[in-house]
């Protein structure tokens, strides 16, 4: 067995044994409010700008000297307000959470981009929401619920106060939106690692040319975007940084201080 494929193996396990004799602990940390910034219509997707009290990026870190394993905020559409990680939200609007500035009263300024979905219950599936589809599911509502939720191994999932954003704020912005499917302008081919067998059917490989991304994963067929995929992306120091891609087939924003050279790779 390569040993990348015994590393992500040994994981797995470890997790398992963990989470089958009870051993998940309590973080410890309070819930905070999350207030709304703006919703704004942006190039297939939305951006949603929001603040909170504290650092969410590094929340784990500070209150429990753990790294974090993903961030994710996600509105429910359809008056559904059960956000535990076991329960699947059918039909949402969700997006990962950047750090965008710091405020003048020391507050956090944050950047989701956000996407309309339907998900279904076992997660194999999300698809975008129709404008028409959107516009059903709000015509009746006045606020939309969402959480923000952070995962830490060996902790259990992190969730904020729940924050309402009104519909008045988002019908404006999904009545001019662009609805024509995006087409990712690249297909790349599959290489290996040095005595391995590559880990997916495709891997792309890219030099940043700025100081952050966010990597856009597909079908090497048909150049599909592969939403909900996880993967893995190999620094040039060997670092590893885990993650799922979003419901548009995003990765995580990638940042580097310098030039890189970076590969991202599917996981099996």
């Amino acid at each position: 067995m390569p040993l990348f494929h015994r590393l992500v193996a040994g994981c797995i396990l470890a997790a398992s044994a963990l989470f089958t004799s009870g051993c998940v602990k309590d973080h410890g940390i309070d819930p905070m409010p999350l207030r709304l910034l703006s919703f704004t219509d942006n190039t297939h997707r939305y951006d949603l700008r929001f603040q909170a009290d504290e650092d969410l990026l590094s929340l784990f870190e500070r209150h429990t000297g753990n790294g974090q394993i993903s961030e994710r905020l996600v509105c429910a559409l359809d008056g559904d307000e059960n956000f535990d990680l076991e329960h699947v939200i059918s039909y949402n609007l969700s997006g990962s959470p950047e750090f965008e500035s710091r405020a003048a009263d020391g507050s956090f300024n944050y950047l989701a981009q956000m996407s309309f979905s339907k998900t279904e219950p076992n997660r194999s599936t999300s698809t975008d929401l129709t404008r028409e589809t959107i516009q059903r599911l709000l015509e009746k509502r006045t606020t939309i619920p969402c959480k923000l939720y952070i995962t830490a191994f060996p902790y259990h999932a992190y969730f904020t106060l729940v924050m309402r954003i009104p519909v008045s704020v988002l019908l404006p912005e999904v009545d001019k939106h662009d609805y024509r499917p995006y087409i990712p302008p690249y297909v790349w081919a599959a290489p290996t690692l040095p005595d391995a067998t590559p880990l997916a059917p495709f891997a792309r490989q890219v030099e940043a040319t700025m100081y952050s991304a966010r990597l856009p994963i597909t079908d090497a067929e048909t150049g599909r975007a592969l939403p909900r995929v996880a993967y893995v992306i190999q620094r040039k120091d060997g670092y590893l940084e885990y993650g799922t891609s979003d419901s548009e087939g995003y990765t995580h924003e990638v940042m580097s201080l310098t030039r890189e050279t970076i590969k991202l790779y599917l996981v099996d």
